[in-house]
């Protein structure tokens, strides 16, 4: 946005040096609706509310995942135009961004929903939602960029995709140097998972927020999901008769009784 102050103070000094009583007249009212807009936007922009919500926070391949963001415009001074836009991960959402314009009177809340696409595994974050609004006249532009989802600081993200990294690495070279056959593959996968279940859990343990917390403790328990499924595999692999047993007394407990 074109800042016009500058040209609103070189016209007030031709027209005082000039005399020009009308033109000062129209630039005291011009200045006037300029100030007032600045102050309007920007007071009815810091009573924006944002609130995104996910019918989950997983999901497994293939799954969709519901999404709700509400914007609510909290105080008594409306909004002319208020340009929404949501930055989503190319591998869940196609177009990885969602725009919206809308207009928000006092108390009046604006929901866009819109859905999640399981298309790949792994870890995504949601956001940021920015705020672009602005007056009827295009002299004021305010832009206010909302939070990401989940809220985990840039560090931890860091954190978090160089231990990934590091555990494909020893991973890889393990299965290049021993060869895999698909006993050995299923013992790789168990290990990864492994892996991922103890660096969520470590994660989860020095969050920052509870929210924070229950995202990694709720990332643990689908990665020992994972592990239990692959082991319960790899038993059945490797001991049949073993895992019959187990099964079966599992189903009739009283044989064990």
């Amino acid at each position: 946005m074109v800042n016009l102050l500058p040209f609103i103070i070189i016209l007030f000094i031709i027209a005082a040096f000039m005399r020009l009583d009308f033109l000062l007249y129209i630039l005291y009212v011009f200045f006037g609706l300029y100030l007032l807009s600045r102050w309007w936007v920007r007071q009815a922009m810091q009573r924006l509310r944002f609130t995104r919500s996910l019918a989950t926070e997983r999901a497994f391949l293939g799954e969709k995942v519901p999404v709700e963001v509400e914007v609510l415009n909290s105080g008594l001074l409306p909004l002319p135009w208020l340009h929404l836009r949501e930055n989503l991960p190319l591998d869940l959402h196609v177009p990885n961004v969602l725009q919206r314009v809308v207009s928000l009177l006092p108390r009046e809340r604006e929901t866009i929903r819109f859905e999640l696409h399981g298309w790949r595994r792994g870890y995504y974050a949601i956001g940021p939602l920015s705020c672009r609004a602005g007056d009827l006249f295009g002299v004021t532009e305010v832009v206010r960029q909302g939070a990401n989802w989940p809220e985990i600081p840039e560090r931890k993200m860091s954190e978090i995709e160089e231990e990934m990294k590091k555990i494909f690495e020893r991973l890889d070279q393990k299965a290049r140097e021993e060869g895999l056959d698909n006993l050995k593959g299923y013992r790789l996968a168990i290990e990864f998972e492994k892996k991922g279940y103890e660096m969520y859990t470590r994660f989860s343990e020095t969050a920052g927020s509870e929210r924070e917390k229950r995202f990694f403790a709720a990332l643990a328990e689908e990665e020992e999901k994972h592990l239990e499924a692959l082991d319960n595999v790899y038993h059945f692999l490797t001991e049949s008769e073993d895992w019959l047993t187990v099964e079966e007394s599992k189903v009739w407990n009283w044989m064990s009784a």
